[in-house]
């Protein structure tokens, strides 16, 4: 499953929307309710779905993928995109006060990860090169440029 969510996430970013929700739905088939890749799979899909133009459904995705964050306390793998993805879909759906909190909770739980890293060009790297992260900081300042 997890294989098939990486593929989904390949495939969207070179373009290719219906394959990559595929894949996104075939990794969500046989994936357990509580697995915590179910999460990251949800957020690809609701990426998916924005980068689609299907606002409604992208939220839907993106709430589910947070709400299984949220009961599983963390995630090991793809919290960022997790945080980042449900902040991208409430923009998209207008929201942008909750958008604000949840980029600014997102933003926190990157700055306490990338401070238990001690090198700074790791944590430097960390913060700066992994898309997500980069992403997540980005969307931080816009929608507090925004104010």
């Amino acid at each position: 499953a997890l294989s098939l969510t990486y593929l989904a996430a390949i495939l969207a970013d070179s373009g290719d929307l219906g394959a990559a929700s595929e894949s996104a739905r075939r990794a969500l088939d046989l994936l357990d309710d509580k697995a915590p890749t179910r999460a990251l799979s949800l957020a690809i899909l609701a990426s998916i779905h924005l980068a689609d133009g299907a606002c409604d459904r992208a939220l839907e995705r993106a709430g589910e993928a947070m709400l299984l964050l949220e009961t599983l306390g963390g995630l090991e793998e793809g919290e960022a995109l997790v945080r980042l993805v449900s902040a991208e879909a409430l923009v998209a759906a207008g929201d942008i006060a909750a958008a604000r909190e949840a980029i600014g909770t997102a933003v926190r739980r990157l700055d306490a990860r990338a401070a238990v890293i001690t090198d700074p060009a790791a944590r430097s790297s960390f913060l700066e090169h992994v898309r997500e992260n980069a992403r997540t900081r980005a969307l931080h300042r816009a929608l507090d440029d925004a104010r």
